[in-house]
């Protein structure tokens, strides 16, 4: 999922690439829930790391559903796709992220982790920290030295205390489950 902005439009449009349709997890999504998932990974929340600012109410808003339907649609995406989400500070953590969005060197790097500095100081960036498995080797040091900066120190192991949406969502991705 690739993003280019135009001058003056800010994010003009997103790559979603052909494979997440193929995922099996995506593929157990509902019609509506492939809808919040393609939402959370193109819309105008979304931010160039994987981690982000989300708000629940602005993605009802945008995807047109009521308040509790986008909700429900949402915790089975996070759940499904083994996303997390922080409830008391809103912010989407995407694992998967540097598999489809992968820098191409370190100041491409950089300047996809600008903005963690504007994040809450959510338990969700030490897991961020610690997942440099679709990054490139060579991107590492880049990696460790930029979270450094904005968050004022350096992140330790990932903790483990997930958010209820969280915790509905643990272990394996459930493939079998009902579609809507």
């Amino acid at each position: 999922m690739g993003e280019t902005k135009r001058k003056g439009l800010g994010l003009a449009w997103a790559k979603v690439f052909a494979a997440f349709w193929r995922d099996e997890a995506v593929m157990a999504l509902s019609t509506d829930e492939k809808l919040v998932a393609i939402y959370c990974l193109t819309g105008p929340q979304k931010r160039g790391c994987g981690i982000f600012s989300f708000s629940i109410g602005a993605g009802f808003e945008d995807c047109g559903f009521d308040y509790e339907t986008f909700r429900k649609h949402f915790a089975n995406v996070v759940r499904t796709l083994e996303w997390r989400y922080d409830e008391t500070f809103r912010v989407l953590y995407i694992p998967e992220w540097w598999k489809w969005n992968t820098p191409d060197n370190q100041n491409q790097l950089k300047g996809c982790m600008k903005t963690l500095g504007e994040l809450p100081k959510t338990e969700l960036l030490k897991d961020f920290a610690a997942n440099t498995k679709h990054l490139p080797a060579v991107l590492h040091k880049t990696f460790a030295q930029t979270l450094a900066k904005p968050l004022g120190e350096p992140l330790g192991e990932p903790l483990g205390k997930p958010s209820r949406t969280q915790e509905q969502g643990t272990g394996s991705r459930n493939r079998s489950r009902n579609r809507n």
